[in-house]
């Protein structure tokens, strides 16, 4: 079809201000279209959470803004870095916040968006991080309850019944229990605080040392024995199985053949969730990944776990020195991402359970008193700076396994009596040592006041 150049020049001028009407309507309605501060969404709802959980403050805007100047405070002050996107501005916490807390946020400064215009120049937030909570083991009588509380009102909530749990592990979301049924086989089961279950072993002939959720509840670990029942007692048949289900996948990750993931006695996951701590029966630790288990390595051979600082650079074990062959104590030794060991006492007495604290600073158990037949008395002591001083002591009695909240502000430390260490019929197992099966829990503030005491509970978690 023949078109008159006449024409097409009509055509062209025709489609020419056609084109420039709608880029003229689109930049009038674009001016009139107003960008709009959208409020503030947490990524997490709990902020009190490790850094490596991605906490962060996100103050969101309808459409793109440009970087500016702006003062940011806080109040309480905590350390943060700033960040901005095309839609928001992002407050990252560069430590742990307070747990129970309220936290105010101010900006000031004109905020614009990509076309210079001002959308706002003053912002104020407020919000409270979680409160301090916690899970226990009370033992009544012939039954065993997996109790959760708080520090706010001490209310407590029973999440689980049964006539022996023989370990469990909780986070913010989960909660496993091992419970020995009446078989004597073990049984695992995994569930949310709340009721659904996520996951559930078989009691068919097996025996389950231990167990670990990750922080972040994407991860279960526990280890397996095949068993028999002989002669009324349950006695295991095989070396233990690391296994590791990935609870969002809902499959089981490959364990490697290789000779380290053999004869683990104890696995632990990491703050970070994803390292993982592995103890052979030789008493090598590992380190490994669950997103390459194929690498392990060696950290060396101590005597117990004392868990990582809050950077995940160190961690704490006991050990006794072949160079000290005159001590017949434990040491506690800081092992340091470059490799470098140090040891903070003197082996001049027994001391366990060791635990980072605030400040560089580490909680541990150390004799006060010899009760013959026993570890002794013990009482909580602190390092700081090179100095050892006692922070927490009860006559009479022996304070052991400190366990430190998330923020460093609270300790709790079992409480047994003479009777109870005297009690070797029935104990909790761990893997370098063991405790009475009856005792009180006791919750101190970091300056080492008691706070409160739970009568007959064992086995307390942070969460």
């Amino acid at each position: 079809m023949y078109i008159s150049q006449v024409k097409f020049k009509k055509i062209t001028i025709v489609f020419l201000l056609t084109l420039l009407i709608l880029i003229a309507f689109f930049f009038v309605l674009n001016g009139l279209i107003t960008t709009k501060y959208l409020g503030v969404e947490l990524t997490v709802d709990e902020l009190s959470l490790p850094v490596s959980k991605n906490q962060s403050i996100r103050f969101l805007f309808s459409r793109s803004i440009v970087q500016s100047d702006i003062e940011v405070l806080v109040d309480p002050k905590f350390d943060f870095s700033v960040r901005w996107f095309p839609k928001e501005i992002v407050i990252i916490p560069e430590k742990v916040l307070l747990n129970n807390q309220i936290y105010k946020v101010t900006i000031r400064g004109k905020i614009k968006d990509n076309l210079k215009r001002e959308i706002v120049d003053f912002i104020e937030y407020e919000f409270k991080t979680r409160p301090y909570e916690f899970v226990f083991k009370r033992i009544d009588g012939s039954n065993e309850t997996l109790v959760r509380s708080n520090l706010s009102d001490f209310k407590e909530q029973e999440v689980f019944k049964s006539q022996t749990i023989k370990k469990f592990d909780a986070n913010r979301v989960l909660f496993a229990v091992i419970e020995t049924m009446k078989s004597g086989f073990d049984r695992l089961i995994v569930k949310k605080f709340g009721g659904e279950t996520i996951f559930q072993t078989t009691t068919d002939s097996k025996l389950i040392p231990s167990v670990s959720i990750s922080d972040d509840s994407k991860y279960l670990m526990f280890l397996e024995q095949d068993a028999v029942r002989e002669s009324g007692f349950t006695i295991p048949k095989s070396e233990s199985r690391l296994k590791i289900y990935d609870i969002n996948n809902n499959r089981f990750l490959k364990i490697p053949s290789d000779s380290n993931f053999s004869e683990v006695m104890e696995s632990t996951f990491a703050p970070d969730s994803k390292t993982i701590i592995l103890k052979k029966a030789d008493g090598n630790y590992y380190l490994t990944n669950v997103s390459n288990l194929s690498k392990s390595t060696l950290l060396g051979r101590y005597t117990s776990f004392g868990g990582f600082d809050e950077k995940g650079q160190k961690i704490l074990f006991t050990s006794y020195d072949p160079l000290y062959t005159y001590s017949s104590y434990p040491f506690i030794a800081i092992f340091s991402s470059n490799r470098k060991v140090n040891q903070i006492n003197d082996g001049e007495n027994y001391v366990t359970n060791p635990r980072f604290f605030k400040d560089g600073a580490i909680l541990f158990a150390s004799e006060y008193k010899s009760v013959e037949g026993t570890k002794g008395l013990m009482e909580i002591k602190m390092f700081k700076d090179g100095v050892t001083k006692s922070l927490a002591r009860i006559d009479g009695y022996s304070l052991e396994l400190p366990n430190v909240s998330d923020d460093y502000f609270y300790f709790s430390a079992e409480r047994y009596t003479v009777e109870n260490l005297l009690n070797y019929e029935k104990t909790r197992i761990f893997a370098n040592e063991s405790k009475p099966y009856h005792a009180d829990t006791i919750i101190f503030n970091a300056d080492g006041v008691l706070i409160k005491i739970f009568e007959n509970c064992t086995d307390f978690r942070w969460i």
